[in-house]
């Protein structure tokens, strides 16, 4: 979006919200190479240039000055298809860092994963970066022929199908979080949560976490 429209935007957003507390906003790119309203990188109606890139708004100031409090970033524990490692990493920590120069907390939001080992690289590597909030990516349980598609999609490996795969429901999240939690160290500097992506269905993913030992523990 256009500079100018993103400051109302988030103007609006500030007095609708009430501001008592800061705004938390999740910023991410997109991947349209045109964007709508633009011609050349200039937005039409104001002849503001628009933002390039998510650290584009991020240096911008215009999230400080509407009174966000923290910034959540994209991270993608697996890379991204077509994008060297050493892109990805510099680009979060190039957000981490216009945001600290702001006062403004990051936390990172990850794509979702079945690898536990990336997952932990990726948190070991955020308290270099300044970064000690995360949030981790995970699916809930779904039916194979689902998880394929939406795994193709993202650029995710699958992990190879397990005794269960001809199950309707195939994949379930259990393993990978207790991979995570049993090698979790508790002084890593960084504050972890989660977030589940439904693809199996809203119902059935909730149905999981009343179930599931996260609700136990």
């Amino acid at each position: 979006r256009a500079a100018d429209e993103a400051q109302g935007a988030l103007q609006a957003l500030y007095h609708a919200v009430g501001h008592e507390d800061g705004l938390e906003l999740l910023v991410v790119g997109g991947t349209e190479r045109s964007p709508r309203g633009t011609e050349n990188g200039v937005g039409l109606d104001s002849g503001v240039p628009a933002f390039e890139n998510a650290l584009g708004l991020v240096s911008s100031g215009l999230l400080s000055a509407a009174g966000v409090r923290t910034v959540c970033v994209a991270a993608h524990p697996e890379g991204i298809p077509g994008v060297p490692p050493s892109v990805t990493t510099q680009a979060l920590r190039d957000k981490a860092a216009a945001l600290q120069v702001q006062g403004i907390e990051s936390q990172a939001v990850t794509q979702f994963s079945f690898d536990a080992s990336a997952l932990r690289q990726l948190v070991d590597s955020l308290p270099a970066m300044g970064i000690g909030r995360a949030s981790l990516g995970l699916v809930g349980p779904v039916k194979a022929s689902v998880l394929a598609k939406y795994a193709q999609a993202c650029g995710v490996r699958l992990l190879p199908a397990g005794e269960n795969g001809a199950e309707e429901f195939a994949y379930s999240p259990e393993a990978l979080l207790r991979e995570l939690s049993a090698g979790r160290d508790e002084d890593d500097g960084v504050e972890l949560s989660l977030h589940v992506f439904p693809f199996g269905g809203l119902k059935t993913t909730l149905g999981w976490l009343e179930s599931s030992f996260l609700n136990k523990s």
